[in-house]
């Protein structure tokens, strides 16, 4: 076989022939046209029908990598965002702004930071194919701060569809409120931001607000409390906070009389009045424990006593026994009656509001290298909190179905957790021995950080043939257990390898 090429029209010809004999002659037919193949490739082939191409057992490698990028965490995020509608959630249409959305919001999940670190992804220098996949490249700052006015102009409406998909009518909402350390050498007079993200009973979250200043005031918390009500139609709000945000004080004066609900935790002081007079028992099962009882002193109230045998452990070494118990307690109280949040849920709900701190806390480093866009511009400040809740909702999802696969994370407060299996959290070293068949399929469970970081060691290389040079095979590595089972979790694939660079120079001047 041989190539045959024709210049005489304006569009080059090249056919794949081959001579055979028939009747003692010598006669010639076409096997394929090769005309629409790119001319490294044809060159490519006929060195090959040449036998021109290096032998393997040659000194020289004819293969290189001329690229590299992490592509399986990418194409897992991009794969469940494709799942749950959540391009159209952002908007109706494609196009660059929806697309610079999502690239900003899936840098979030990747590597927390400000939008330099979004520019350099989405540039030259980009570690992922994050850009690739989404048809983004030299994504500069001024885009992305367009970007975050985008998001701004639409955020009242895409809260509403999260609302009218997660919130359920005559079912109670959650305002999970927290903080965020923004404190830096360039911001000193903003030192902290405190944000209320509205959730359904699961923790799913569907809104958020920024309080202005530094703290939610009474009054701001009210305020809050009756626009969401009036924005979503909601019947019952129970606002969620840390002992910082909700103390007995603003119970008894600003929620009640606002007609809202609670979830908080009770003061170490108060949880061991409690255990003196009997009311709870320090002596709580070791595992995954928890029971509700009442108090004169918080009526129409449960107090949900769980107890964290982790911390338990920690401590046995220098307390005594009943100090001891006493600290791995934890007592949660609130106002929601069983019927609307049962026990489990309550517990679930007030532990999720580490979760969220966490998945916020990142706004230091943001607002410290961007501040100029962040301070001087409350409106983006908002639209980044915005950002960053859109990107708790795919987390949260994403948490979810990889659940056979993480450990329980765990925090330094005990007292943030709830009942706490020890079997399904500790370090990486016990989570590699701790393998069965089902459901993770004898795969170590690992924390939600630690999956995407095996995710993203799927990589996407391109190969450069020697005798061809400029022309490169974009190539996926080999799919390990552990990242096949993460993409079975999620009923999906990775998505097909993108060019990581542009075409030969020859072609791209033809």
């Amino acid at each position: 076989m041989h190539i045959t090429s024709s210049y005489a029209s304006p569009k080059p010809c090249h056919l794949l022939r081959e001579s055979y004999w028939e009747d003692g002659k010598v006669k010639k037919r076409t096997l394929a046209n090769l005309s629409a193949l790119p001319q490294h490739v044809i060159d490519l082939l006929r060195k090959a029908l040449r036998n021109e191409l290096p032998s393997a057992a040659s000194d020289s490698n004819p293969i290189r990598v001329r690229a590299a990028r992490q592509h399986g965490a990418v194409s897992a995020i991009l794969a469940l965002a494709r799942q749950l509608g959540f391009e159209r959630l952002l908007f109706h249409q494609p196009g660059p702004a929806r697309s610079s959305a999502l690239a900003m919001i899936v840098c979030r999940l990747l590597n927390p930071g400000s939008e330099l670190r979004v520019e350099r992804e989405l540039g030259p220098s980009g570690q992922t194919t994050l850009g690739a996949l989404l048809g983004l490249s030299d994504t500069r700052g001024d885009t992305l701060h367009d970007t975050l006015d985008w998001l701004a102009d639409r955020q009242a409406r895409i809260e509403r569809k999260l609302a009218k998909r997660h919130l359920q009518e005559g079912a109670p909402a959650l305002l999970a409120v927290s903080s965020s350390d923004v404190e830096s050498s360039q911001c000193p007079n903003n030192p902290r931001i405190v944000y209320g993200l509205l959730c359904n009973p699961d923790g799913c979250p569907v809104a958020v607000q920024r309080f202005a200043g530094s703290d939610a005031g009474p009054d701001a918390l009210a305020k809050e409390v009756a626009r969401l009500r009036d924005r979503f139609g909601l019947q019952r709000v129970a606002v969620v906070g840390d002992r910082s945000v909700i103390d007995r004080t603003r119970i008894g004066g600003d929620l009640e009389s606002a007609g809202c609900d609670w979830i908080c935790a009770l003061r170490h002081d108060t949880i061991r009045e409690l255990a003196e007079r009997k009311v709870i028992q320090p002596g709580l099962s070791e595992r995954s424990a928890f029971e509700s009882v009442t108090a004169p002193e918080f009526p129409g109230e449960r107090l949900l006593v769980c107890s964290n045998p982790l911390v338990a452990t920690e401590r046995k070494a220098t307390a005594i026994a009943s100090e001891a118990r006493l600290d791995s307690l934890c007592v949660i109280r609130t106002s929601l009656p069983p019927e609307e949040l049962q026990d489990a849920a309550v517990i679930a709900a007030y532990k999720g509001l580490t979760q969220v701190g966490r998945s916020f806390n990142s706004l230091k480093a943001t607002v410290s290298q961007v501040h100029p866009t962040l301070r001087g511009n409350e409106r983006r400040g908002r639209a980044h909190v915005f950002l960053c809740m859109l990107a708790y909702y795919l987390e949260w999802h994403l948490r979810r179905r990889w659940a056979p696969l993480l450990c329980a994370e765990e925090d330094d407060a005990a007292c943030t957790q709830g009942p706490v299996d020890p079997d399904a959290c500790g370090t990486a070293a016990d989570a590699e021995e701790r393998t069965d068949e089902t459901p993770r399929k004898g795969l170590p469970v690992q924390s939600f950080p630690d999956l995407l970081e095996s995710l993203g060691a799927l990589t996407v290389v391109e190969l450069e043939y020697a005798p061809v040079p400029g022309y490169a095979v974009p190539t996926l590595s080999e799919l390990a257990p552990l990242q096949h089972r993460a993409f079975e979790l999620l009923e999906a694939e990775p998505h097909p390898v993108p060019a990581l660079s542009g075409p030969p120079e020859s072609e791209a001047g033809r």
